[in-house]
């Protein structure tokens, strides 16, 4: 009980955008499950997913290029294999901020992952449809 309400704070806390609204439904940042009872919610890195968006439709194996940011309290904007791409069917995709790279046809939920130097990480997806 006491980890399920620390990740719910740290989720809720990742998620406020600069206006301090939360971000729409799946789009939510969300925090690694194995973060111990004291790590501070303000040192989890945000990543931002800006392409493609959620629910985009895409042709199989043709590149797609892919993406996105995060900002980290600790290490500032993140970059390289600090931010690493992966599909639930593809397995990693890539790192880094960009990149273009097919999927296989399937409904994919792609996500960003971002790692500080503390090995922190946060993480955000998106559903891709590949045809």
């Amino acid at each position: 009980m006491k980890t399920s309400l620390l990740l719910l704070c740290l989720t809720l806390v990742a998620c406020k955008g600069t206006t301090g609204e939360l971000f729409p439904g799946d789009l939510s940042p969300s925090i690694d499950a194995a973060l111990p009872d004291m790590v501070n919610p303000a040192l989890v890195p945000v990543p931002v997913i800006f392409h493609p968006s959620d629910n985009e439709t895409r042709a199989a194996g043709v590149a797609i290029p892919f993406v996105g940011h995060a900002s980290d309290p600790t290490d500032g904007a993140l970059t390289g294999a600090s931010l690493v791409w992966s599909s639930d069917r593809d397995g990693v995709i890539g790192t880094g901020e960009n990149f273009s790279a097919p999927l296989t046809q399937n409904t994919h939920r792609v996500t960003l992952t971002a790692t500080n130097s503390l090995g922190l990480k946060g993480s955000v997806f998106i559903t891709l449809i590949v045809n």
